[in-house]
């Protein structure tokens, strides 16, 4: 009979994880790599234990069915009745237990090194690692996307301040207001700006394009062409803002008659508007 090594279950060090909720997140995520590195070290010492166990298991596995064959082939029982009182029970129950020699030959002779059950408890251990390790990295994510919003936010204040100033608004105005000084400083910026929006969004049919032909003043033969060029589409709804695009006097052809630095800084300023505008 030889000696059979128990192969030891790891330690869940990582239990106390919780505990380390203070802590930074490149700390927790360190614990979580140690932890790791420490179930790596762990697996080779256990498989190296196993592998020495495997030729003295097979030797008590033949001692075990040599002495349990001695035995029956004698007449031995192996196992024996009698009466006990289990946990949390008021009467005695009749049960049957190994026999002396079996729970002796058991104890001595051992054909299991408990390795499967420790593989259990390893392969828990890596995915309770791999679940913390997943939540430190969504907290990361969460904070990196939370600071990167917080200092685009406090840019793009910055300069909404700038613009603001420089068109003598109210500092405490926002993006609309500098959009609204600029499209209010050239009429075919005005009636482009408005046609624009009403061809990405006709859902209240030509409301858009209404508002910018009634701020439209006629000044030359051209305006007055553009005037009823538009005024024609408004009345005559097709039910699609696409025709804003498709018309003699778009959008396109409004911005281009715009001088090119308030171009500038209509392009500038619209980049900043929320993507429904």
């Amino acid at each position: 009979m030889t000696v059979v090594q128990k192969v030891d279950d790891i330690t869940f060090r990582l239990s106390l994880y919780q505990s380390y909720a203070h802590l930074t997140i490149s700390a927790r995520l360190k614990i979580v790599s140690d932890a790791r590195a420490e179930a790596a070290t762990w697996k080779q010492t256990a498989d190296e234990a196993h592998a020495a166990n495997l030729p003295k298991i097979e030797n008590n596995k033949i001692i075990y069915e040599e002495v349990m064959a001695f035995m029956r082939d004698r007449g031995f029982e192996e196992t024996y009745r009698e009466y006990r009182k289990p946990p949390r029970k008021r009467n005695m129950e009749l049960v049957r237990l190994p026999a002396g020699f079996v729970q002796d030959l058991r104890r001595e002779c051992k054909t299991d090194d408990q390795y499967e059950s420790a593989i259990r408890s390893y392969n828990a251990f890596l995915k309770s690692v791999d679940e913390c390790e997943k939540e430190c990295e969504g907290e990361a994510k969460r904070a990196k996307a939370e600071d990167e919003a917080t200092q685009k936010n406090a840019m793009a204040e910055r300069e909404l301040g700038a613009y603001l100033s420089k068109y003598g608004l109210p500092l405490d105005g926002d993006w609309d207001d500098a959009l609204g000084h600029i499209i209010s400083q050239n009429k075919y910026l005005r009636l482009a700006h408005y046609l624009l929006k009403n061809r990405n969004d006709w859902s209240e049919g030509p409301h858009y394009a209404g508002m910018g032909i009634d701020g439209f003043v006629v000044e030359t033969t051209l305006d007055q062409e553009i005037f009823d060029g538009i005024s024609s589409r408004i009345e005559n709804w097709d039910g699609d803002g696409r025709v804003f695009r498709d018309c003699k006097h778009n959008y396109s052809e409004l911005f281009a008659m715009v001088p090119g630095e308030l171009m500038a800084e209509y392009n500038e300023v619209s980049e900043k508007m929320p993507s429904e505008w």
